[in-house]
């Protein structure tokens, strides 16, 4: 793909805008989008990102979009305001650095997870999928996020990584799954967080056919909210604890 030469940054100042024409790919090193009122329009195309993303800038993504993080430093994410759908976004940073979502983001295709964190909160939350009949679909590879994640649900069983929320708290991945044995009567949407800090035993004893759940670990928990109309159905949940204590 084309590379602009820039060492060690691209800059954008006094409000510049960077627009893609057409289904073209750009390779950029690292990202400095130094004033708010610069942009970066992806439109149809392809933004490869090789190094940290820094200022209070914008990316401006379409359902056409696609974005490639394959930086070192970290950095912020900022889309903007009703322009923050991709329709495919790589995470790909080395050495566990974190990339700060500072808009929420909508990720209509493909989200590709393969090293790195991505920091949310529900205010600035990704969600994989635009509807029961619109999924889009989760490759992982490595790395975590650290906060809220949501993605959708059809109104049908579903099995392995489709049901996949890969959450952490920044070091730990503390993986969850949901598989529905029996389909949702609607689809709609889970959105799952692992929270760390002690859960506390209200609720307990809760007893599970021959089992008795007794005792909580204060290493964390899982929360995990059904949204956007998600009703009926039967699951089963499959949970990573790593480092449980």
């Amino acid at each position: 793909p084309p590379t602009i030469p820039a060492s060690p940054n691209f800059n954008l100042d006094q409000d510049t805008k960077f627009v893609l024409s057409g289904p073209v790919t750009v390779q950029l090193p690292g990202t400095n989008l130094k004033t708010s009122g610069s942009e970066i329009q992806i439109n149809a195309g392809t933004i490869t990102i090789t190094g940290n993303l820094a200022g209070p800038g914008t990316f401006n993504g379409t359902p056409s979009s696609t974005l490639v993080l394959n930086g070192t430093g970290g950095g912020i994410l900022n889309f903007t305001t009703n322009a923050s759908t991709l329709n495919t976004f790589t995470l790909n940073q080395t050495g566990g650095s974190t990339i700060t979502l500072n808009s929420p983001l909508t990720i209509t295709n493909q989200f590709n997870l393969q090293s790195g964190i991505l920091g949310t909160t529900h205010t600035n939350l990704p969600t994989l999928g635009t509807s029961g009949i619109s999924l889009g679909t989760l490759s992982y590879t490595a790395g975590q996020v650290n906060g809220p994640f949501q993605r959708w649900f059809a109104a049908a069983t579903n099995l392995g990584a489709t049901g996949d929320f890969p959450v952490g708290n920044g070091i730990t991945l503390y993986n969850a799954r949901i598989e529905f044995t029996a389909a949702p009567a609607v689809g709609g949407t889970l959105l799952a967080q692992w929270i760390t800090g002690n859960p506390g035993s209200t609720g307990l004893p809760l007893t599970d056919g021959s089992l008795s759940l007794v005792n909580v670990a204060p290493t964390g928990y899982w929360q995990i909210d059904a949204g956007n109309g998600l009703s009926g159905g039967n699951y089963t949940s499959s949970l990573s604890a790593s480092g449980y204590n």
